[in-house]
C-alpha cells in the first residue's frame, strides 16, 4: 500500500511549535509521510529530520514584512510561489 503524503505550511520559523510539533509527530507515528515546511531563519537548519517527518525551511525575501502590514497576503503568495517552484 503506498503511503499516504501530508503536507503542514506554517508561516513561522518552527522553533516553539508545540501544536503543530504534536500534529507532525502522530501523523508520522501513524505511518503517514509527513513532510513540514516553514520560514527560514538564521541560525537553523534548511532541512532536517524530525521524528518521523521531514522539516523544510524556505527563505522569503518578503519576511522583512512586518505582521500588521497590509502586505502581508504578498508574503504568504511569496511563500506558496517558492513553494510551487521547489516541489
Amino acid at each position: 500500500m503506498k503511503k499516504i503524503k501530508i503536507l503542514n505550511l506554517v508561516l513561522n520559523s518552527f522553533e516553539n511549535d508545540s501544536r503543530v510539533l504534536k500534529i507532525s509527530k502522530s501523523l508520522g507515528n501513524k505511518g503517514f509521510s509527513v513532510d513540514l515546511y516553514a520560514i527560514h531563519k538564521e541560525g537553523l537548519k534548511k532541512k532536517e529530520e524530525g521524528e518521523n517527518f521531514r522539516i523544510n525551511r524556505i527563505h522569503l525575501y518578503s519576511k522583512r514584512i512586518k505582521k500588521n502590514d497590509f502586505r502581508i497576503p504578498f508574503k504568504l503568495k511569496a511563500f506558496l510561489i517558492y513553494f510551487e517552484l521547489t516541489i
